[in-house]
């Protein structure tokens, strides 16, 4: 049925040639944005200090002091909100099936097959308490 629809669809209006679709990249927020823009200031900072004459160098190095700052800050900021959206992911997946979650997060239920025997483990144990 289905095959005798796609090729009356195919005979009255083609075939559309499957072009290589243009990937789609993830938009960054404001906060990722000015992160980036402060490396790369960092970096520029970085090869004007090292060819910077002596009364230069001081100034130059405050610059990177301050923007090293604000990149910790907006870092951890940035972080920060990567945990708090994380860890509410997944309390929503819990709450959603809370089994299913427990059973993921402890792992599948093991073989229960022990290669070694008891008297092996605890010669073990006694040779080497650690």
């Amino acid at each position: 049925m289905t095959s005798i629809i796609y090729s009356v669809g195919k005979d009255r209006f083609g075939v559309v040639p499957q072009g290589k679709q243009p990937t789609k990249l993830g938009h960054s927020n404001r906060r990722q944005k000015k992160i980036k823009e402060l490396r790369g200031d960092l970096r520029r900072l970085k090869k004007r200090y090292k060819v910077a004459n002596e009364n230069e160098r001081l100034p130059l190095q405050q610059l990177r002091k301050e923007t090293r700052e604000k990149l910790k800050t907006l870092t951890r900021a940035e972080t920060h909100r990567r945990d708090r959206k994380k860890k509410a992911k997944e309390r929503t997946t819990f709450t959603a099936n809370p089994f299913q979650y427990m059973k993921r997060l402890f792992g599948a239920r093991g073989s229960g097959k022990l290669e070694n025997s008891r008297e092996e483990v605890e010669e073990h144990l006694r040779k080497d308490p650690q």
